[in-house]
């Protein structure tokens, strides 16, 4: 074929000439870069999934927080910390003394 009749004379002369930086979006030429290449897509989608889990399950538990607040208001719990601080009654100590017997023998 010729340069004019082949169609993928621009690519391969953009790939020729491409830099180094650009590495990285060139298409793998043997065996061992392509599975190399799947091995780190395989790890990156790993990693992904295991965000989209965390980002899930941090969802699911401000839903859940989100419904216990609309519960208690609907309840008319005090849910600040400042009310509940306030309805706090100091705790007073207390001593006990306890009381030793001796058996006699």
């Amino acid at each position: 074929m010729t340069d004019a009749t082949n169609p993928f004379t621009f690519w391969q002369q953009f790939w020729q000439t491409a830099t180094p930086q650009m590495a990285a979006f060139m298409p793998p030429t043997n065996l061992q870069e392509v599975e190399k290449k799947i091995s780190e897509l395989r790890n990156i989608e790993v990693w992904l999934n295991f965000n989209l889990q965390a980002l899930r399950t941090q969802l699911t538990m401000l839903e859940q927080q989100r419904s216990f607040f609309a519960s208690a208001s609907s309840m008319q719990m005090p849910i600040d910390d400042e009310e509940e601080k306030q309805e706090e009654k100091p705790v007073t100590q207390r001593t006990t003394t306890r009381k030793t017997t001796r058996s006699k023998k």
